[in-house]
């Protein structure tokens, strides 16, 4: 008796195994999505903040998020390989805040990212040194809109031989101008603002 009686029947048993992967060598690309979304910043009986995230594209659209994106973890001399999907109305790109690199992997807008209106890019920057960095969007004029709006996350990059310690722990401290609907406030443009005079 064959094992499969049709050809439809052997198709069925193979499909699943047919899924695309990256190529030999190169990891597969961690999707980032800048996209609207939710946040608890008050107290439970305050309502959830509309936000700007970097979310990873497993979350479901309107869940409640974590303010912040995901922490991006490698070692010393690994490469960082993401892809940045722009699912919001703004233009948004991937700066690696105090990272050495190549300029071109660098997402400033418009100086190194001249695409800034393509809705999915792709970034592969070399992790030369250890440390804490942030990424974040780095578009003129709209960069402390889209930092206050959310666009925000930490990478860190591990020593090949990881220094002792008791615990590791990554604290990010923000502030949030909110009114009294739980809604993001501010005049982003207002130089004042920026420099964190306040109201």
């Amino acid at each position: 008796m064959p094992l499969f009686s049709t050809r439809r029947a052997f198709l069925a048993g193979v499909s699943a195994f047919i899924v695309p992967l990256p190529a030999l060598g190169e990891p597969a690309p961690r999707i980032l999505e800048a996209r609207a979304g939710k946040a608890r910043l008050l107290p439970e009986a305050a309502a959830a903040t509309d936000i700007l995230c970097f979310d990873d594209a497993n979350s479901p659209p309107g869940a409640v998020q974590t303010p912040y994106g995901p922490l991006l973890r490698y070692k010393q001399g690994e490469t960082l390989s993401a892809r940045l999907v722009n699912k919001t109305d703004l233009p948004v790109s991937l700066h690696w805040q105090g990272m050495r690199g190549d300029n071109a992997m660098d997402g400033v807008v418009p100086l190194s990212d001249p695409g800034r209106a393509r809705r999915v890019i792709r970034l592969s920057p070399a992790l030369n040194d250890p440390g804490l960095f942030c990424y974040r969007p780095s578009v003129f004029p709209r960069t402390a809109e889209l930092m206050g709006r959310g666009l925000k996350g930490l990478v860190v990059v591990d020593e090949p031989t990881p220094l002792v310690s008791d615990t590791d722990l990554a604290i990010i401290l923000d502030d949030w101008r909110l009114d009294s609907k739980s809604a993001v406030a501010g005049d982003f443009a207002n130089p004042a603002d920026a420099r964190g005079a306040g109201a």
